[in-house]
């Protein structure tokens, strides 16, 4: 049998300002792109950091995403200006861009009925 679900705020908490999760909920954001965001936040906000070193296993293990999806939503939410990337050579961090007023909206992905 499962254990059921508890959580508490003792447990830990991510502090975010009510203002970017409404900016959030506004923004047009695909599924795998904010689980990618929700890790970074996690990581970052909730171990009062502005930016984190995060290893594509790392974002795998969090998410349950395959290594393919997570390079695919990655680029995707750093061309949309939502996560900013940075590259030292020997390591790369990640932090969310918090100026939500730069934000580029992501495409609607478009389906067409086969017949």
């Amino acid at each position: 049998m499962q254990k059921s679900a508890s959580p508490q705020l003792e447990d830990g908490y991510t502090r975010l300002a009510n203002e970017l999760l409404e900016a959030m909920a506004r923004h047009r954001l695909p599924g795998e792109v904010r689980q990618i965001i929700d890790v970074i936040l996690r990581l970052t906000y909730g171990y009062q950091k502005k930016t984190a070193s995060i290893t594509l296993s790392q974002f795998s293990l969090a998410t349950g995403l395959k290594k393919p999806n997570i390079v695919r939503a990655l680029n995707r939410a750093i061309n949309s200006k939502i996560v900013i990337k940075t590259d030292n050579g020997k390591s790369v961090s990640y932090c969310f861009q918090k100026d939500y007023t730069i934000w580029k909206s992501l495409s609607k992905k478009i389906t067409t009925m086969r017949i």
